[in-house]
């Protein structure tokens, strides 16, 4: 059940102190209002007896809503706009209540993205579901609804956080450091997200590494000009390695020209030799590289462009799960390029939406599809 997996990982054990009797279903108005009462007034505790309890009236909240969709909606929209405007709220009950909402309905976003801003990251109920927490604010960012919004909380809750996160979410393990987080909450918003970091990356301050090398999990050359404005501006090695990787991996040609065209003469020694390094290798880096790069990359078979688009509409469909579609085949079809990029973008955020380790190894790949696609765009334009 959902509200039992989130405790295996050794999280805190809670209570409802509110002494309610088991309900009775119930389809109308105030069934809805009893069920939300479950969900009021959770404090901690350490009796695994009552987080029994608790579990299986949780879990009955959820389920009467899901149930009752159509009764449950507006009345948990405009309890969770009471409960968000509270001077001290509850916690727990903006936490749940607001994943639900906008696990039922995205386009209720914004009143859960209100219940996100007043959650406070420290609060002992939300240090004890920070899984949860994690779950409801991945939903918020994949809803595609008040970005700026989710993302200005993305900063607030996760750059300054150190706490990891385990879970089982069967077949998978899962393992994700503070650095992931980052990389998933900030990944699933796609290109919006990429704006952002670039804003961000540009101030310097002791989270500007970091978000440096978060570029290349939202950005694309729609950006390019943007990073290599953060290099030339930059006294810091680490951000300036970051931007060049950044601008090479999924800049395209712009990002390219901007690294060739960077002026170290004031760098330092070690900025200079990197860059002295890599240049003969930036200087190789065109359609028929990326075709050379992608041919070595596993080819189980051959795919003609009907089922080249096909797997990629799957892929958009099953948030970029595939391991079966030969990418150089997807490089050399003869599907609108354009098509395919605007595609593979949309499928590198998804990708996020999975919310297991075997993201990171598909964004590589999902870059340097991407990368490909922008150098062969270019290269139409120029014919």
């Amino acid at each position: 059940m959902r509200h039992n997996v989130r405790r295996v990982c050794g999280l805190a054990v809670c209570a409802l102190l509110l002494g309610l009797s088991p309900l009775r279903a119930e389809g109308d108005e105030a069934g809805v209002r009893r069920h939300l009462d479950l969900l009021r007034g959770i404090q901690m505790t350490h009796d695994k007896a009552e987080l029994q309890r608790l579990n299986t009236r949780m879990d009955e909240a959820w389920s009467f809503f899901d149930s009752h969709k159509a009764t449950a909606l507006p009345l948990i929209e405009q309890e969770l706009r009471t409960a968000t405007e509270a001077k001290s709220p509850d916690q727990f009950f903006l936490m749940d209540v607001g994943f639900w909402l906008v696990k039922t309905e995205p386009a209720h976003a914004s009143t859960s993205v209100a219940a996100l801003e007043r959650i406070d990251p420290s609060a002992e109920m939300v240090r004890a579901f920070w899984q949860e927490l994690f779950h409801f604010v991945m939903k918020l960012g994949a809803s595609g609804q008040e970005t700026e919004r989710y993302l200005a909380q993305v900063d607030r809750i996760y750059l300054p956080n150190k706490t990891e996160i385990n879970f089982f979410a069967a077949p998978h393990l899962v393992n994700f450091t503070p650095d992931d987080l980052l990389s998933l909450t900030y990944g699933v918003a796609g290109e919006s997200a990429g704006e952002h970091l670039c804003a961000l990356a540009a101030k310097p301050g002791p989270d500007q590494v970091r978000i440096a090398r978060l570029l290349t999990v939202a950005c694309t050359e729609q950006q390019a000009e943007k990073i290599a404005a953060i290099l030339q501006a930059t006294r810091d090695d680490d951000v300036a390695e970051a931007t060049v990787t950044a601008l090479m991996l999924i800049g395209g040609p712009s990002g390219r020209g901007a690294v060739l065209a960077y002026d170290a003469s004031t760098a330092s020694p070690r900025l200079r030799d990197y860059l002295k390094s890599i240049r003969g290798s930036v200087k190789k880096v065109d359609v028929a590289y990326f075709d050379r790069e992608l041919k070595s990359i596993h080819r189980p078979k051959k795919m003609s462009d009907r089922e080249v688009q096909q797997a990629l509409d799957l892929m958009e469909k099953t948030n970029g799960a595939d391991d079966s579609t030969p990418p150089i085949d997807v490089f050399r079809s003869k599907l609108d390029p354009f098509k395919v990029l605007a595609q593979l973008k949309r499928i590198r955020a998804a990708a996020f939406r999975r919310k297991n380790n075997h993201v990171f190894e598909d964004l590589p790949v999902n870059n340097l599809l991407i990368n490909a696609f922008q150098y062969k765009c270019a290269a139409v334009k120029v014919k």
